[in-house]
């Protein structure tokens, strides 16, 4: 995704939760910090996970092994192979 709208989505999540508590003060009392809580950890925790599964091939711990699975595929492919074609 490109850098500005990821900022913006961002700052906007962040004025977001910030004008929360006080809409909430009114209709959950001393719940607010409980369930402010939850939200935050909700809507911060899925703009992380969405930063992570937009690529989700590379070299990190939490990557999709693609190599290993395109060298799996292939040693598959070669066995089902018939014996004149193994050269090419």
């Amino acid at each position: 995704m490109p850098f500005a709208y990821v900022a913006h989505l961002r700052t906007f999540i962040l004025i977001w939760l910030l004008q929360l508590p006080p809409m909430f003060c009114t209709y959950c009392g001393w719940v607010t910090p409980l369930a402010m809580l939850a939200i935050v950890f909700l809507f911060l925790g899925l703009d992380s996970i969405s930063g992570e599964i937009e690529n989700p091939f590379g070299y990190d711990w939490n990557d999709l092994p693609l190599g290993a699975a395109h060298a799996h595929f292939t040693t598959l492919r070669r066995c089902l192979m018939p014996p004149f074609q193994r050269s090419a």
